[in-house]
């Protein structure tokens, strides 16, 4: 049942990306295209080594993943495939259900396969583009924090205006990246709940737990740990937005409290700008989403984490 589940989420979401990249409606696509002329002299020679390292071991992740599990899974449907054809000379099945079964287990096994493969290319795709973003936003966080002083932060107008347009460009490259990550954290939010339910209903009916059961609760459980380190790497940029809100919120509360001279008058302007400025990246939701849910936040994480506690404990008995 749940692999069957399973499949109807894969299909739902291969089939939405297909309806969005048909309807040149694809934020991953714009967010590629955005950047294929991206000039490397905006990043240091620092930042770039770690971006090749980071997709070096990216690389490395992936091949040993597939190693181990591309070969684990195809030794477990030779071993199913194995026990039919037992079945068959033992007599407990008929020819007609040896066949069936075979081809049932020979398309299940290439499916899984495909799906493992795929989630693994966008999961190491989305995960460079993410951290390409959190290298950006680090930037503009270091930024503010060198040039937080009253006499060179936004009272020089080029620095004001070069910190305003990374902060716009970035988010509006979040929100491209968003259109896509956020559809797929909505489908994969579903495969995680009722690969839960599914997991408690499985251990609390075994008797006895054996290789085959302690494989197959594993593989099941590590779908919920797998979204939930994903949305625990998304959680970065409202937290170095919150920063920057703070950092700029110091400044102007500095800025207040200061005597009032002749040369802060003309300053009023500034003052009003960089203020509504501020609220507006508080009120900002600068990160991703899970779908239309909720917005991912570290505090949110931590409440979907709780949530599942008497969500075991309900199908646990």
């Amino acid at each position: 049942m749940c692999v069957i589940s399973v499949f109807c989420i894969s299909e739902c979401e291969f089939i939405g990306l297909l309806s969005k990249v048909l309807k040149y409606r694809s934020g991953f696509h714009d967010f590629i295209h955005k950047y294929l002329n991206f000039n490397d002299q905006r990043l240091t020679s620092n930042d770039i080594h770690y971006l090749k390292q980071y997709h070096l071991s990216l690389k490395i992740t992936g091949i040993i993943f597939t190693v181990l599990v591309i070969p684990g899974l195809s030794f477990v449907y030779l071993c199913e495939i194995g026990l039919v054809v037992w079945f068959y000379f033992k007599n407990i099945i008929t020819s007609t259900q040896l066949i069936l079964t075979t081809i049932m287990l020979v398309s299940s096994g290439f499916h899984i396969g495909f799906l493992i493969t795929s989630l693994q290319i966008s999961t190491l795709s989305a995960a460079f583009c993410t951290e390409f973003l959190k290298l950006r936003s680090r930037q503009s966080l270091k930024f503010l924090k060198s040039n937080h002083c009253p006499k060179r932060i936004l009272i020089r107008k080029f620095q004001w205006n070069s910190f305003h347009r990374e902060y716009v460009n970035l988010f509006q490259q979040t929100a491209l990246l968003n259109k896509t990550i956020s559809f797929q954290l909505y489908i994969w939010e579903l495969g995680s709940k009722v690969s839960s339910i599914t997991t408690c209903v499985f251990y609390s009916r075994q008797i006895s737990m054996g290789i085959s059961n302690t494989f197959i609760f594993g593989a099941m459980i590590s779908v919920f740990v797998y979204i939930t380190g994903l949305y625990t790497q998304l959680t970065y940029l409202p937290a170095y937005n919150q920063q920057c809100c703070r950092l700029l919120l110091e400044w102007i509360a500095r800025q207040s409290i200061k005597n009032k001279t002749k040369k802060q008058r003309k300053m009023i302007y500034a003052s009003i700008k960089s203020n509504l400025f501020t609220q507006t990246m508080n009120q900002n939701k600068f990160g991703f989403h899970c779908g239309q849910i909720f917005f991912i936040t570290k505090f949110k994480v931590v409440e979907l984490i709780l949530m599942n506690i008497p969500l075991i404990l309900l199908f646990y008995k």
